[in-house]
C-alpha cells in the first residue's frame, strides 16, 4: 500500500510514501486519513498484520514533502484485529472511529492517548466521525445508525440510535454537521436515505416521513460505554522514504470520455 499527495491540476503525484512491501503477513494497510487544520499536516491510519498479533498504527507526515513528524503503533490487550476506518482532527485532537464501535483519540504533538470510549460488542466498526468547529464536539456513527456525540474531553454529550418503520435496518453511510442540523446519509432496502436533526440533539426534523412512506424515529441509544484498554507502545518501525513523484513508478490514468446525466432528486 502507498500514501501520496496529487497535484490537483495535473494529477501528477508530489510525492509518495509506502506504507507495506511484499506479500502476505506481517503486511500493513493504509486505513483513513485526516488532515490539520493550517494544511500542514496529515495523519493516516494503518492496520498491521503481525505473525503473532495485529494493531494498528497512526502516522503524522508534513504535508508538504512526506517527511515523518511521528509514528506510533497501538494495541489493546482484549482484541488483536483493529482497523482505523475512519479518522478527524479536531482541534488539538485526531479521533479514530475503529472496529469494536471503538473511539480513540490521541493528541496531534505528541501521539498519546487521550482518552478512548467502547461502544456494544463486536462486529459493528464505527463508519465514520467527524468533527464540528463551532461546537467542539466530534461526531460519529457506527454501521446500524447509532450516532454518538462527544466534547473534547471524550464526554458523551448525547447518543442517538436510527429506527425506520416497516421493519427496515438502516446502514450508515455518512454524517456531516452544520451550524444547525446534523445529517445522516444511509441506506436501507433499495432506498437511500438522509436523516435530518437539530444539533442540540433535541429531535428529527419535523419531516420525517418520506415520500416512499417510510418513517423514521430517533431514540437515545442503549449501548452503554465498555471499558477499552489500548496503549501506545511502540515507536520504532520502518516507513518507506518518500519520493518525489518524478522518482517513481506510479502512473496516474487520465479520464476522458465521460457523459453526464441527469438525475431527479
Amino acid at each position: 500500500g502507498i500514501i501520496a499527495r496529487f497535484n490537483s491540476s495535473s494529477g501528477s503525484n508530489t510525492w509518495i510514501q509506502q506504507v507495506a512491501s511484499g506479500e502476505g503477513p506481517p503486511f500493513n494497510q493504509a486505513m483513513g486519513i485526516a488532515e490539520s487544520a493550517d494544511g500542514t499536516a496529515i495523519t493516516y491510519g494503518v492496520r498491521v498484520q503481525g505473525t503473532s498479533q495485529d494493531s494498528w498504527q497512526l502516522r503524522r507526515v508534513n504535508f508538504s514533502n512526506g517527511g515523518q513528524i511521528w509514528q506510533y503503533k497501538y494495541y489493546d490487550s482484549a482484541y488483536n484485529s483493529w482497523q482505523p476506518f475512519t479518522m478527524v482532527e479536531g482541534g488539538s485532537l485526531i479521533v479514530t472511529g475503529l472496529s469494536y464501535r471503538n473511539l480513540v483519540a490521541v493528541n496531534t504533538s505528541t501521539g498519546d492517548i487521550s482518552w478512548q470510549r467502547r461502544y456494544g460488542s463486536a462486529g459493528e466498526e464505527m463508519y465514520e466521525v467527524t468533527y464540528n468547529s463551532g461546537t467542539g464536539y466530534f461526531y460519529a456513527i457506527d454501521k446500524v445508525g447509532n450516532l454518538f456525540v462527544l466534547n473534547s474531553s471524550g464526554t458523551e454529550i448525547y447518543k442517538r440510535s436510527i429506527t425506520l418503520s416497516g421493519g427496515l435496518t438502516f446502514q450508515s453511510r455518512g454524517v456531516r454537521v452544520d451550524s444547525t442540523w446534523i445529517y445522516i446519509m444511509g441506506v436501507a432496502g433499495n432506498s437511500a436515505y438522509v436523516v435530518k436533526m437539530p444539533r442540540d440533539g433535541t429531535g428529527v426534523d419535523a419531516d420525517a416521513t418520506f415520500s416512499n412512506g417510510v418513517t423514521i424515529t430517533y431514540s437515545e441509544s442503549t449501548l452503554t460505554q465498555g471499558t477499552p484498554s489500548h496503549a501506545k507502545f511502540s515507536s520504532s518501525m520502518s516507513i518507506g522514504t518518500p519520493s518525489s513523484g518524478s522518482t517513481t513508478s506510479t502512473s496516474v490514468q487520465t479520464a476522458t470520455n465521460f457523459t453526464t446525466s441527469t438525475v431527479g432528486l
